[in-house]
């Protein structure tokens, strides 16, 4: 599955007097991933539910909407945050890309659709996911695009999986990057998204699931054990 899938859900994220501050991503319906770090940038001095930012999806044209913050993720281990965005309106041309949960994801090739200064239309970068003491880390290709401010927030799309597998967060030291399962579970309950963490999938969870029907040793995305994805895959279908 190729980035064209992903490129019209990436989200430019900005102040409400037009400074981009990062990248995000839709996740669901009126709802955009993005880090911590690019949200407070985005408000400034201003907190809390009231607080605004402008959202838009640059390969949709320029439309802005206002969004406003939902949910804080956890930051786990002192970690960088993630947080989802809620659009004041929906945005029809466009709906959320593949996401895929892996727990190793060491030296998969990625690439990222960010927005460096001078490059505010946006601009691909590519490189390696590295594992780290601290958690995983994406670093760019040494001739390549480098991940600055401009990339924080943005998705980080698995050339071997052909999915998103979690979002940039730009720090002093290095671009970690955080797990899919950590942005979509910020508030699971708010999210109408086929991620369900570690609940169990059965048949009423049939067409949430992403390649169950793949042959073996290809990815699985959205399951969360063999037994459930039985159930809701290959079981489920044979049923048909």
């Amino acid at each position: 599955m190729s980035t064209a899938s992903l490129g019209s859900a990436v989200a430019r994220i900005h102040t409400l007097s037009g400074r981009i501050v990062g990248a995000g991503f839709l996740v669901a319906d009126r709802r955009v991933a993005t880090s911590a770090s690019v949200v407070q940038r985005a408000f400034g001095g201003a907190s809390g539910q009231t607080a605004e930012c402008l959202v838009d999806f640059p390969l949709l044209g320029d439309v802005r909407i206002k969004a406003r913050v939902e949910s804080w993720g956890p930051g786990h281990g002192g970690g960088p945050q993630a947080v989802i965005l809620e659009l004041a309106t929906a945005v029809e041309q466009t709906g959320p890309p593949p996401m895929f949960r892996a727990d190793d994801l060491d030296g998969h090739r990625f690439r990222s659709l960010g927005f460096p200064q001078g490059m505010h239309d946006g601009v691909w970068a590519a490189g390696t996911v590295r594992m780290s003491p601290s958690g995983p880390v994406v670093a760019a290709d040494a001739h390549g695009q480098q991940l600055f401010d401009g990339y924080d927030g943005a998705p980080v799309w698995d050339e071997q999986v052909g999915a998103v597998v979690g979002i940039i967060a730009i720090d002093d030291a290095d671009a970690r990057l955080i797990s899919v399962a950590d942005v979509l579970g910020v508030d699971p309950r708010l999210l109408p998204n086929p991620y369900r963490g570690l609940e169990p999938f059965d048949e009423q969870h049939t067409d949430y699931l992403f390649g169950t029907t793949r042959s073996a040793g290809s990815p699985q995305p959205w399951r969360s054990g063999h037994s459930s994805g039985s159930s809701a895959g290959p079981v489920s279908a044979s049923r048909r």
